[in-house]
């Protein structure tokens, strides 16, 4: 009877035991720059949800197909934020690389010189990363690479089920 008892409670335990659960990543609160060297406070909790939109270089071209069709479909219901993944580039580049945005870009775009959402992310390299994040700060999906059908599909009924209270 001890044996049957220690069994179950191994499999209760390697079944559902907190240890093996994987917490949400959480953010924090954080300041970012844009191009134009405003500074921008990611507060959470905050009003709505929000995709950040994480990209380097080579990744900020696929960023529009994504960006163009969630814009148009969730406006004033889902906050937006751009943000550069530049943490590799060196302090006398920066300026260069401030201006380059200046140019292209009227939007704000928030340049992460430090890495610090990066180290949070973790995004992959190359390619657009959206992370959908609840008010509260949760991160709740992320999906990266090229815009597809299938994952604008399903980055849109995220959200949709996300907004639906």
């Amino acid at each position: 009877m001890t044996r049957l008892l220690t069994a179950l409670w191994f499999v209760w335990w390697f079944a559902g035991a907190p240890l093996f659960a994987a917490e949400p990543l959480r953010l924090t609160t954080l300041e970012l720059k844009d191009q134009f060297e405003h500074a921008h406070t990611l507060a959470f909790p905050s009003g709505k949800p929000r995709l950040i939109v994480v990209g380097d270089r080579k990744g900020s071209e696929q960023t529009p197909a994504w960006t163009t069709p969630l814009k148009a479909r969730f406006t004033n219901q889902l906050e937006m934020i751009a943000v550069a993944d530049v943490h590799g580039v060196p302090g006398f580049v920066q300026p260069t690389i401030r201006k380059g945005f200046k140019k292209e870009y009227a939007h704000p775009v928030l340049l992460d010189w430090k890495g610090v959402l990066f180290e949070k992310l973790s995004p992959k390299a190359s390619v657009v990363n959206l992370y959908l994040v609840k008010p509260d700060g949760t991160l709740c999906a992320h999906w990266h690479g090229p815009a597809t059908e299938e994952k604008l599909k399903a980055a849109s009924d995220e959200i949709a089920r996300l907004l639906t209270p």
